[in-house]
């Protein structure tokens, strides 16, 4: 099932995606594109329009560099939309779908995406998505078009594990800060303990060394002469 055409911005790209020798998943380029017509035309797809967003597909090849499969993966902040899949009719669909998935999942991560959205009804899909929450599928980008469709959604970062794991690093790093301050205090005190105490010991020689000096003055002064 395919949503209205997308808009908005563009995914970036990142290395191929090899799953298996017979399967490698990476960005659509300028060269694929009579494949891509020509796939999208097979799948009834509109090709002509498709087009304008060649660089948003990700595209499936076979060992041989023949392009098998392709869908289409718009990111809009931190959400996506995976979109008007196309695959060849003789190949298996599921081992694409899971080079394609595998390699759309580093291209979310490393875009900083938290919720996906598809309306691709395929059986892989569907144990891949969940059906969207209503309340979550109302404030859908107006880019993915139809709020009111029946949407599914699959979370890659969840709001309040992130926020607590933060919390967790932040407390962390706090106590660890402490320790380091009650540590560096303590090497503070010992230095000048051990600064006071030779300071002494400096001055005990000295007043020694002159004490020494008036008592003998007599015997310095008579040894200086001779």
């Amino acid at each position: 099932m395919t949503p209205a055409l997308p808009v908005g911005p563009i995914p970036v790209a990142s290395a191929p995606v090899d799953i298996a020798p017979s399967h490698t998943a990476r960005r659509a380029n300028l060269e694929d594109l009579p494949g891509l017509l020509s796939l999208w035309e097979k799948c009834h797809l509109p090709g002509t329009q498709l087009e304008k967003f060649l660089t948003e597909f990700q595209v499936v090849t076979s060992p041989e560099g023949q392009l098998i499969g392709a869908i289409g993966l718009q990111i809009d902040g931190d959400e996506a939309l995976i979109h008007s899949e196309a695959l060849e009719s003789e190949v298996d669909g599921d081992e694409c779908r899971l080079a394609l998935w595998t390699r759309m999942q580093i291209v979310l991560r490393n875009q900083g995406v938290q919720r996906v959205w598809t309306l691709e009804d395929a059986d892989y899909w569907q144990g891949v998505f969940q059906p969207a929450d209503p309340r979550e599928a109302a404030s859908l980008r107006a880019a993915f078009a139809d709020p009111t469709a029946s949407w599914m959604m699959i979370r890659l970062l969840d709001d309040a594990r992130v926020h607590k794991l933060v919390s967790e690093q932040v407390l962390l790093r706090g106590g660890s800060l402490d320790g380091d301050r009650e540590a560096f205090a303590e090497t503070i005190r010992r230095a000048r303990i051990f600064a006071y105490s030779i300071a002494t010991v400096v001055i005990l020689l000295l007043v020694a060394f002159a004490v020494y000096l008036l008592v003998h003055r007599e015997a310095l002064q008579r040894a200086i002469r001779h």
